[in-house]
C-alpha cells in the first residue's frame, strides 16, 4: 500500500468511556485462570503412564529465565539424557522427568516436583504466540489429550532467513536422547509456538534509527545511538519525537534539532533488564515510567535535576508498560504481568494496581479521554484493541499479527498502531471497513512511535 493509500480524513472517537474516576478501580475484574497464571500442576492430573516416576522437588516458584539461559540448560542435557517416561535426571539445574515436557520444564525453571509438567499443563505457565515471534527460548507445543501422541520441543533459532526450518532442542523417544536440530519427527507447523511467561531477553541492544512518511513515501535515517530499551515521545514544537532510552547502565534523554541528534544523561540509573515508557506531562521533560529490578519506577526532570522515585507496585523483570498521561499529577501505566493486563495509577493515597482480566503479552497505551486509556495489546500472535467503559474492560481481535507494537493516536476512530511484522515495519489503521495494513518497507526489530503533529507517526525503530 502507498502512502497515498492510507487514510486521511479524522473520524468520531468511542463514545461511552466517561465514568467517575472513583469507580474506576472498582469496575476492574479479578484475574481469571488462564495461560501465564503462576500455578504448579498436580500429579493427579496426569496420564497413568506418566505417574509412575517421582522426581525430585525443584522448589515452590517457577524462575525468571533469561533466553541465553534457557538454551543454556536444554544443551546441558543433550546426548547425556536417554529418554524415558519413568525416570528421572538431575544435574545443578534441578531433577526432572526425561521426556520433552521434562526437559522444557527443567530448562524454563519450573517449580514443584519434576515430574508433574506435562504437554497437558505447560499451558498455565505459557502464552500462545505467532511462529513469526518465536525466539529462543520459546517452545513449540502439540497437544492431543495423550502422553504417547503429544510433544514439546524448546525453540533455539531459525536457519533460514524465510523462517521456515527451525532448530530445536527436544527430548525424543524417536532418537532415544535430548538432540539438537531441525526435527525430522514432526511437522513443526501443525504445533502451537508458545512462550513462557517468565520469560526475559537478554541485555542486547540495536541502533536508533528515525522512519517517517511524506508525500515521496517512507524514509529511514539512523541516529547513530544504540540503546537495549527505549521510548518515544511527542514533545511541543518539534517535528522530532523526544527518546527515553537506557544507554550504559543509565536513563538518556535524546532529542533531535536542527543541528542534528543530541544525547543528554540524566545520571538515573537502570539496569541491563529494565523497561521504559515516557509520557509527555504538563512540564518541561518527559516523565517515564520504568520497570528496574522488578520495582516500577516513576522517574521525572525539574529545575533541580533528575529524580527516580519507586512506586512500590512488583512487575515481573522486563514487563512490557505503557505509561499515559490522563490529565492527573501521576501518570497511568498499562502492564503485562505474568499474562495479564493491568491498570496502575496514583492517586493521593498511594499507588494502586488493579487488573482488567485481558489476557495479553504486550501493551501500548494511549489516553483518549474518560477515565481509562485505550490499549493496544498482543494475544495469541494478534494485535487486539482493548477499551474500557462503565461494564467493564472490552478486548477486540484485529485478526491482524505482529511481533512488536506501538499506539498512536492520530485522530482517527481507533488508534494508529505502528507494528513489526515478519521484520518489517508496519502502519496498522482501522475504520468502519475493517483493519488495514500499509508496509513501509523498513526493516526493524523493535518500535517506539508518536504523533509529532504530521499526516503520519513518527516512528524510532532499532535493526
Amino acid at each position: 500500500m502507498s502512502i497515498d493509500a492510507l487514510p486521511r480524513t479524522g473520524m468520531a472517537l468511542r463514545a461511552g468511556v466517561a465514568v467517575a474516576g472513583a469507580i474506576a478501580a472498582a469496575l476492574l475484574g479479578t484475574v481469571p485462570a488462564h495461560a501465564g497464571t503462576d500455578q504448579s500442576s498436580s500429579t493427579a492430573a496426569l496420564p497413568p503412564a506418566l505417574a509412575t516416576v517421582t522426581c525430585g522437588y525443584n522448589g515452590a516458584e517457577n524462575q525468571w529465565m533469561t533466553r541465553s539461559n534457557a538454551v543454556a540448560r536444554a544443551r546441558s542435557w543433550v546426548g547425556k539424557t536417554p529418554y524415558s517416561q519413568g525416570r528421572c535426571y538431575r544435574n545443578v539445574y534441578g531433577d526432572y522427568r526425561t521426556d520433552c515436557s521434562g526437559m522444557v520444564a527443567m530448562a524454563w525453571g519450573l517449580g514443584g516436583y519434576g515430574h508433574d509438567w506435562w504437554t497437558g499443563n505447560l499451558d498455565r505457565v505459557s502464552t500462545p504466540i505467532a511462529a513469526a515471534q518465536l525466539q529462543a527460548g520459546d517452545a513449540l507445543l502439540h497437544h492431543d489429550g495423550t502422553s504417547d501422541g503429544s510433544h514439546v520441543a524448546l525453540f533455539v533459532r531459525w536457519a533460514d532467513s524465510a523462517r521456515t526450518r527451525p532448530v530445536v532442542i527436544q527430548e525424543t523417544g524417536s532418537a532415544g536422547n535430548t538432540i539438537e536440530g531441525e526435527p525430522t519427527n514432526f511437522n513443526w507447523r501443525n504445533y502451537t509456538p508458545i512462550r513462557y511467561y517468565r520469560i526475559v531477553d537478554d541485555s542486547s541492544g540495536g541502533t536508533l534509527r528515525e522512519v517517517y512518511g511524506d508525500s515521496s513515501g517512507w524514509h529511514d535515517g539512523s541516529l547513530n545511538l544504540t540503546t537495549r530499551a527505549y521510548s518515544a515521545v511527542a514533545m511541543a514544537g518539534n517535528s522530532h519525537p523526544q527518546i527515553m532510552a537506557v544507554r550504559n547502565g543509565t536513563l538518556h534523554q535524546i532529542y533531535g534539532d536542527a543541528t542534528g541528534w543530541h544525547d543528554g544523561d540524566t545520571g538515573i540509573p537502570l539496569s541491563d533488564s529494565a523497561t521504559v515508557s515516557a509520557v509527555k506531562t504538563n512540564g518541561t521533560w518527559p516523565q517515564t515510567m520504568a520497570v528496574d529490578n522488578g520495582v516500577l519506577y516513576q522517574i521525572y526532570g525539574d529545575a533541580t535535576g533528575w529524580h527516580k522515585a519507586s512506586t512500590g507496585i512488583t512487575l515481573p523483570v522486563g514487563a512490557a508498560i505503557s505509561a499515559v498521561n490522563t490529565g492527573g499529577t501521576w501518570p497511568q501505566t498499562m502492564a503485562i504481568d505474568n499474562g495479564v493486563l493491568y491498570q496502575i495509577y496514583g492517586d493521593a493515597t498511594g499507588w494502586h494496581k488493579a487488573s482488567t482480566g485481558i489476557p495479553a503479552t504486550t501493551v501500548s497505551a494511549v489516553y483518549r479521554g474518560g477515565v481509562w486509556p485505550t490499549s493496544m495489546t498482543i494475544r495469541g500472535g494478534t494485535i487486539h484493541e482493548v477499551w474500557a467503559d462503565s461494564t467493564g474492560w472490552h478486548d477486540g481481535d484485529t485478526g491482524i499479527t505482529a511481533e512488536a507494537i506501538t499506539a498512536v493516536d492520530m485522530g482517527r476512530a481507533h488508534l494508529d498502531t505502528m507494528a513489526i511484522r515478519n521484520g518489517t515495519l508496519q502502519q496498522i489503521y482501522g475504520d468502519n471497513t475493517g483493519w488495514h495494513t500499509g508496509n513501509t518497507g523498513v526493516h526493524a526489530n523493535t518500535v517506539a512511535a508518536a504523533n509529532t503533529g504530521g499526516q503520519w507517526p513518527v516512528s524510532i525503530t532499532t535493526a
